[in-house]
C-alpha cells in the first residue's frame, strides 16, 4: 500500500467526512473538532512551526496528525502534537507512524520538545515506540526532546 502525505493548507471538509463520521462513532471527537476549528479560524496550523498533514491512500484522506505550537506551555519552542487519527481499515500498516515522523521531521527547525497528551494505553504504547517518553505534566503525557 502507497501512502502519500501531503500538507494542509485548504481543508477537504467533504473528504474528511468519512474520518469524522468514524471517530465519532467511536467516541473521538478530535476530527470533528479539527474541522470545527478549521472553520470558525481557531486552530488552522498556521502559527510559526505548525503544519497539519493528511494521509492519502488513492483519492481518499485516511488519516490525519497536526502541529500546533503547545498553548499549555510557557514557550513557544514547544510543539504539541494534535488531532493524530487514521481511518480503522489502514490501522496497524504504518500510517500513523508516517504520519508522526513526519510531524517529528516538520518540529526539529522550529521547536526544542513535542509534547502531547493521550489517555489510551495503545496510543501510549504506540507513542513510546516513537521515542516519546512518559511524564507528569499538566495536559501532557508524553515528551519528545528534539534537540
Amino acid at each position: 500500500m502507497v501512502v502519500t502525505l501531503q500538507p494542509v493548507t485548504e481543508l477537504p471538509e467533504l473528504l474528511l467526512l468519512p474520518l469524522v463520521e468514524e471517530s465519532l462513532a467511536q467516541g473521538f471527537r478530535a476530527i470533528h473538532r479539527l474541522v470545527d476549528e478549521w472553520q470558525t479560524e481557531k486552530n488552522r496550523f498556521s502559527k510559526p512551526g505548525e503544519a497539519l498533514f493528511a494521509a492519502w491512500f488513492a483519492d481518499h484522506v485516511i488519516g490525519v496528525c497536526g502541529l500546533n505550537q503547545d498553548p499549555y506551555a510557557d514557550a513557544n519552542q514547544i510543539g504539541r502534537i494534535r488531532r493524530l487519527y487514521v481511518q480503522q481499515a489502514y490501522r496497524r500498516q504504518g500510517v500513523g507512524r508516517q504520519l508522526v515522523e513526519q510531524i517529528i521531521c516538520t518540529a526539529k527547525p522550529n521547536f526544542v520538545e513535542l509534547r502531547l497528551r493521550t489517555t489510551d494505553a495503545i496510543a501510549a504504547h504506540f507513542y513510546a515506540s516513537l521515542g516519546f517518553h512518559p511524564v507528569n505534566l499538566p495536559n501532557c503525557t508524553h515528551s519528545l526532546k528534539l534537540r
